[in-house]
């Protein structure tokens, strides 16, 4: 998705160009030229698409997904199934993007005016409306994709997340739910009210691996521990719905945040109580050795060696269980890329994770429904609790109070979880404050704070990833199985990592690349189907993060030619891995969708891609927007996580890394963020 920024400086290019066309009429909130009165929504009232773009996605829908003779898979059309969750998704952004995605849809809606079709795309014949969405498919232009995968993906995800499709595909939710009480001193936002002061000894902004590890340790200690995160609270019984459901409640933009750039990358991230630990794959590595002693070389971070940070890495996987998969909760989908791995001749192992007790439902990245997986939402934040934490959630942190060069406390706005908009305030004095609110999060809250400086949100980095997907000619059993059981290390020492991955229907519709009767045909072999996906730890790709108006954020990143070579050889590898395990057909998304039937189809697929803007890329592991070093003026803050021109204020996240990792990396921020608490205590 565009950034704000990006979209509003669209939209003012779009009205200066047409603006002399007469008439004007609004969709949505967005003034444009040429607009004819919305009709009745098809399915009542919505909380918030208007009517007109609900009467636009009932027109996407059979370009999106095929109905009748022409679907592989049977799909209900009826709006009343499928747009509620479309509508549902959006009413959960925050309200400045929800204000541009009016605008974008009413740019779709009207671009067909200003052509040579000279009317609105709802009243197109469906012949000329699939024209309208291939060329905004296939198109070079960052408004155009960007504007295909929103609206796709909107309705895709509604559409597969209907229970007539998961009956089809033989798919039941195989677990849970088992909610835990909430932790003891949390406040929610539904619960705040007035003006609330706190006094503590450390105020810890985030309650993802960095925040809640600072917080309980802290707390653990006697210190008087304020705990503040932006996301709301959901327990276990809330993870056990539909992919949009889910997303609408704890991912960052609903899981369709993209960051502009050539090709536009989009990015997931989480934002509810437990961060991205709460919908991730639960996947631990160590920071690699290299790794280290690139820091060390490059930005004089001698302190850090594997040897030193030994007992961090240690008291991490010991707090959040981290243990090698069991074969037990493997499915038959790891298993057959495992095998494909060995008869390879490839490195490969079962991967660590941080589960206790897993039962191999496969939903991880939508939350745990039996708190297996040990993420912070159920380790660390309950300990922090346990130990007299106050957890405030709903919380945005406007900016920290900084009297003298020294750090004294936050300002803190605190939003209703269901209508998104402020309703009290929090003010909080402490000694100390520590930044953990994710690689996006501190450094705007650092240039709120006006401590903006050349490297604070820039150097933003991610493991730019994506995968193929294979279907096999038997069917590979319905149990899901861990989703994230097996990695190839072979080629860590080219920047790949290759690791499997599965999920649910819906979420594996909305991942699959493509539209229409073919990504329909492929959906309907989701029993046959297994992922595999890679990840780059880049060479010289990185972007950019920067508070936007209105409470957005503005995303900014650039792939570099080295690194979209390194993805093409990553596809390559993974479609050699896809074949040699047994595939039939393997789908590669880049270029729009290709389906190939041997190796030397994708390679001659891969060879013809030409131009990086054709890669279809998504985005983890945001780090570096804060990064530390031992030179001020190559760095925000220094080895021991202190700000170089603020005292008493620290940074425990992602955003410390001064590169990317390539690995996954939970214990490497949990164990920085342990070593800097440790450090804190010692002072």
């Amino acid at each position: 998705m565009l950034n704000p920024f990006e979209l509003e400086m669209r939209r003012r290019e779009f009205l200066k160009a047409f603006g002399a066309l007469a008439g004007l009429a609004t969709i949505g909130g967005a003034v444009l030229p040429g607009c004819a009165p919305a009709v009745r929504s098809p399915v009542g009232a919505l909380k918030a698409l208007s009517e007109g773009e609900a009467t636009l996605f009932v027109s996407l829908f059979p370009h999106f997904v095929p109905t009748g003779a022409e679907a592989a898979l049977p799909v209900p059309a009826a709006p009343s199934g499928w747009l509620p969750a479309v509508d549902n998704l959006v009413a959960a952004t925050e309200p400045a993007f929800r204000k541009l995605f009016h605008i974008l849809c009413a740019l779709f809606e009207h671009q067909p005016v200003l052509s040579r079709n000279f009317s609105r795309f709802t009243r197109l014949p469906p012949a000329k409306q699939a024209a309208i969405v291939s060329d905004w498919a296939a198109s070079p232009s960052a408004l155009k994709s960007s504007g295909y995968q929103l609206f796709r993906t909107l309705v895709v995800l509604g559409a597969y997340s209907q229970p007539e499709v998961y009956r089809s595909l033989g798919y039941v939710m195989p677990c849970g739910p088992a909610p835990r009480p909430r932790p003891q001193g949390l406040v929610t936002g539904a619960e705040a009210a007035g003006t609330i002061r706190e006094v503590a000894d450390v105020a810890v902004v985030g309650s993802g691996a960095g925040g809640a590890m600072v917080a309980a340790l802290l707390a653990e200690a006697g210190q008087k521990v304020v705990l503040i995160e932006s996301g709301s609270y959901y327990d276990a019984s809330h993870f056990t719905g539909s992919v949009p459901e889910i997303w609408s409640k704890t991912y960052a933009q609903q899981g369709l945040a993209m960051m502009e750039g050539d090709p536009p990358v989009v990015l997931f991230y989480g934002d509810s109580v437990g961060g991205s630990t709460t919908v991730n794959l639960g996947t631990c590595y160590r920071t690699p050795d290299h790794v280290l002693r690139r820091w060390a070389s490059e930005e004089g971070l001698t302190g850090l060696s594997a040897e030193t940070m030994a007992p961090y890495f240690a008291e991490t996987e010991r707090a959040i269980h981290s243990e090698e998969t069991s074969w037990a909760v493997i499915g038959e989908r790891e298993k057959v890329l495992h095998d494909g791995a060995k008869k390879l001749g490839w490195n490969h192992r079962r991967l660590n994770r941080n589960t206790l007790g897993c039962v191999g439902c496969g939903r991880c990245l939508l939350g745990c429904p039996v708190n297996a997986k040990q993420s912070t939402l159920v380790s660390l934040v309950p300990r922090a609790g346990a130990a007299g934490a106050k957890i405030f959630s709903d919380a945005r942190v406007t900016h920290v109070v900084i009297e003298g060069g020294v750090a004294v406390g936050l300002e803190a706005s605190i939003r209703d979880p269901a209508t998104r908009l402020p309703k009290a305030a929090l003010s909080v004095r402490a000694k100390r404050i520590v930044l953990a609110a994710g690689a996006l999060g501190t450094p705007q809250i650092l240039l709120r704070t006006g401590l903006g400086d050349h490297h604070t949100g820039s150097h933003l980095r991610v493991h730019p990833a994506s995968g193929c997907l294979g279907v096999f000619p038997k069917r590979l059993n319905d149990r899901l199985g861990a989703p994230q059981a097996f990695g190839v290390e072979q080629f860590n020492d080219e920047g790949i990592m290759l690791e499997t991955f599965f999920g649910p229907p819906d979420l594996f519709a909305a991942l699959a690349p493509g539209h229409g009767a073919a990504h329909n045909e492929i959906l309907s072999r989701y029993p046959n189907a297994s992922v595999l996906i890679f990840f780059l730890a880049e060479k010289n790709s990185e972007g950019s993060v920067r508070p936007g108006s209105g409470g957005a954020t503005v995303l900014k990143y650039n792939l570099t030619e080295d690194d979209a070579a390194t993805a093409l050889r990553a596809f390559e590898l993974v479609c050699e891995l896809l074949f040699a395990s047994g595939a039939e057909r393997v789908l590669i998304p880049v270029g729009g969708m290709h389906v190939v039937r041997s190796l030397g189809e994708a390679k001659s697929v891969l060879a013809s891609v030409g131009r990086r803007q054709n890669l279809r890329l998504n985005g983890f592991h945001p780090m570096g927007s804060a990064r530390m070093g031992a030179d001020p003026a190559r760095s925000v803050v220094g080895p021991d996580g202190q700000h170089h021109r603020v005292r008493n204020l620290y940074v425990a996240d992602g955003s410390l890394f001064p590169t990317a990792l390539g690995v996954n990396p939970q214990v490497s921020i949990m164990s920085f963020a342990a070593k800097i608490a440790r450090g804190l205590l010692a002072a």
